[in-house]
């Protein structure tokens, strides 16, 4: 039988290494654009509205394909997605390649994670851990 306290700090601890990849598309992002690539106030304007409005676009249709698939390979599978592209943006920089353009697909692919609201997590957390904990 599963010990429901292990599964509940594995997931405690895949949701803070995920939360830290969420604060980075939402701070670095927008910090790389206006330091490293002197974004102008439209531009940021841009990059603001469009990483939002992937959200809205992809949710809905992401978190029907969530209801349907097994949670936690979705979960670890999304997050290192995730990472990936946003690990092209330091390594574009590194190559002096690194372009606006970059930094907004970056910011709407990575926005368009099935596990982006927290409804998936709160049914998976109910899953691996009784009422006790």
């Amino acid at each position: 039988m599963p010990d429901p306290q292990r599964d509940f700090y594995k997931l405690w601890a895949g949701q803070t290494i995920s939360e830290v990849g969420s604060r980075i598309r939402r701070e670095g992002l927008p910090l790389t654009a206006a330091f490293v690539l002197n974004a102008t106030a439209a531009q940021m304007g841009v990059l603001a509205a469009l990483g939002s409005a992937s959200i809205l676009v992809f949710s809905l249709g992401a978190g029907i394909i969530a209801d349907r698939m097994r949670r936690r390979p979705l979960m670890i599978a999304t997050d290192l997605a995730r990472a990936a592209l946003l690990g092209t943006v330091p390594l574009a920089a590194a190559f002096g390649v690194l372009s606006f353009g970059q930094i907004i697909a970056v910011a709407m692919l990575s926005g368009s994670s099935p596990f982006s609201s927290t409804s998936p997590i709160s049914r998976t957390c109910r899953r691996c851990c009784p009422r006790e904990i």
